[in-house]
């Protein structure tokens, strides 16, 4: 699978830090966090560690039930990568990840017969295989140095920073969408992943409160 060079910008614009890679700071956290998902069992394995980290440091700026809906209603990413990733955010006591904690046949990632062999002399990833997907621990590489502090990336990110303020929730969201040229509820729907009426709520309010966030 050939990952787009505009992925790397969007996973870099949620606080991973790649070398040589700009970051773009419009990008959303959810879409970004479900097509790294999808990229998890290519060649490019360290993706899965990035994410691992992310999820480390980060979990708490998810809105999981954004999360959900686009797993759910748009099919994006990998659900049992996102399960995985869930029952890792539950071990480091972010339990609002549970309702993503699904339990799925095995798999055995890059490879059956390499990963079986591993095994055998080390122990998997625990919260991993609690989804069903085998990994021996020295294969996920988690190193939280590669991932931006909340405050570095709160002052480069709009979405991180109304989350911050507000919640990880539809309305910060909408916020962030509308101060990038979202204009009616349609459109927000689609962004977010919501149904029409909070969305038509949501842009009445906004409208209502003068409509300008920086």
């Amino acid at each position: 699978m050939e990952i787009p060079k505009r992925f790397y910008r969007e996973f870099v614009g949620i606080g991973v830090e790649l070398a040589g890679e700009k970051g773009n700071r419009s990008a959303d956290i959810e879409r970004t966090l479900l097509e790294a998902s999808s990229y998890v069992d290519s060649s490019e394995r360290r993706i899965l560690g990035l994410l691992a980290s992310w999820i480390i440091v980060h979990a708490k700026l998810v809105c999981i039930g954004k999360l959900k809906r686009l797993l759910e209603k748009e099919q994006l990413g990998d659900p049992q990568v996102i399960s995985a990733l869930a029952f890792l955010a539950v071990e480091n006591k972010h339990h609002e990840w549970k309702s993503l904690c699904n339990k799925y046949p095995i798999k055995y990632l890059w490879g059956e017969e390499g990963t079986k062999t591993a095994l055998k002399f080390q122990k998997p990833v625990l919260s991993f295989s609690k989804a069903g997907l085998l990994l021996s621990e020295k294969a996920l590489r988690i190193d939280s140095r590669h991932i931006l502090p909340i405050q570095a990336l709160a002052k480069l990110h709009a979405q991180v920073r109304l989350r911050l303020l507000f919640g990880a929730n539809i309305r910060a969201d909408a916020a962030f969408y509308f101060s990038r040229g979202v204009e009616g509820p349609s459109e927000l729907m689609r962004a977010i992943g919501c149904s029409y009426e909070p969305a038509h709520r949501i842009l009445e309010d906004f409208k209502n409160a003068g409509g300008a966030i920086e």
